[in-house]
């Protein structure tokens, strides 16, 4: 890529707590950081690692990366109701905002800085579009929207404690693959409900290298608080697009916070409380009382992603055991993780693990489907 043998300087390893040094707004310079990494752990672990460590009071940073196929939640997003899990990484950001689906398709990035407002980012992102690829994209709310069409994904603005620092993610789908993002958010219908368009099919000549030569390119060009074209001699001076390799070694501390984002407790555990409520209805050849409530209905609640209580009502007749009636299970579960194992657990309670009949089966899938969701 010619344009970073153009402007990149040496990058040496951030020492701990590095810091810039204070300065007038009109001193503020500005870099790009690109990441070498398409791990999504890593990367999310060098945003929050660059939020804690640069007091960006002379440097306004924005780093891109792309990642290899996972799903994002939000800060606040529930896995279990809004992704289907199965064959791909999750992983759970610190910033609010909604389920995303990144591949080597979705260029992430994230503006470091201070008392910087959403829309000036996203007008410089609008801007560096239609200098590139003559195309007019529109900031609506939070995002870029082509007509009804949205290209781009945005998070909250995240703040250091007791700092004016701050940082805003932005995602643009440049050419990811529908197919498996449907599939992936498919539980809540989060694709067709935000009715995604890749950019590339707005402008066909639309790749992510082209799209980050033309985005650093106006970032570093535009002065900070003013959306004001400073033009190339202006851009020349700020620190130009430089390479980071997201390894403890330049970034002291990096692989804790990693191991931090992969673990189950933030990933599943930090999911808001939520209950889950089905009722079904049994078969009449299955009941021993047709004239009785044909209603079998089961009652979970959830919280940091552990079963806290269950409640069954199960009709006369339906287990071998004589269980009837309305019953809370907690003995043995509470506190389990939301899995498979805890649902063996249950059926253990209940006596299922065996099934004798198809009134004991049927007991056992009305469980297994309110728990699968």
């Amino acid at each position: 890529m010619a344009f970073l043998q153009r402007m990149r300087s040496a990058v040496r390893p951030f020492a701990t707590n590095a810091r810039c040094i204070t300065g007038p707004r009109d001193t503020v310079q500005k870099a790009v950081f690109i990441s070498q990494s398409n791990d999504v752990y890593t990367n999310l672990a060098l945003e929050e690692w660059l939020n804690q460590n640069m007091d960006c009071s002379n440097l306004h940073v924005m780093l891109y990366y792309k990642n290899d196929p996972c799903v994002v939640l939000g800060k606040n997003g529930n896995p279990w109701l809004d992704v289907n899990t199965s064959g791909v990484a999750l992983a759970r950001r610190q910033t609010e905002g909604g389920i995303q689906y990144h591949d080597q398709g979705v260029m992430n990035l994230t503006f470091f800085g201070q008392d910087v407002p959403q829309t000036y980012n996203l007008s410089l992102l609008s801007r560096a579009m239609f200098r590139k690829y003559g195309v007019s994209v529109e900031h609506n709310g939070e995002n870029l929207s082509f007509y009804d069409k949205q290209v781009s994904e945005s998070g909250s603005i995240v703040e250091v404690e007791h700092a004016r620092n701050s940082y805003q993610t932005c995602s643009l789908f440049v050419d990811v693959d529908k197919k498996n993002s449907s599939y992936s958010l498919g539980k809540d219908k989060i694709l067709s409900r935000r009715n995604i368009m890749n950019l590339s099919e707005i402008a066909p000549l639309a790749t992510t290298d082209g799209l980050l030569s033309a985005i650093g390119w106006e970032f570093m060009r535009t002065p900070v608080g003013t959306l004001q074209d400073g033009g190339e001699a202006f851009a020349r001076k700020q620190r130009g697009f430089q390479m980071i390799n997201p390894t403890d070694d330049w970034f002291p501390g990096l692989k804790e916070i990693r191991d931090r984002l992969v673990q189950w407790d933030w990933r599943f555990g930090s999911t808001p409380k939520f209950s889950i409520f089905r009722t079904f209805q049994v078969p009449s050849p299955l009941l021993t009382n047709p004239s009785e409530s044909n209603e079998l209905r089961v009652k979970l609640d959830v919280e940091h992603g552990r079963l806290a209580d269950i409640s069954l009502v199960v009709p006369p007749g339906l287990l071998t055991s004589g269980y009837t009636g309305e019953a809370q299970i907690i003995t043995d579960i509470r506190g389990q993780q939301f899995s498979a194992e805890t649902l063996k657990k249950i059926e253990h309670f209940l006596g299922l693990e065996k099934c004798h009949n198809e009134r004991e089966k049927f007991v056992t899938e009305c469980v297994k489907k309110a728990m699968v969701i």
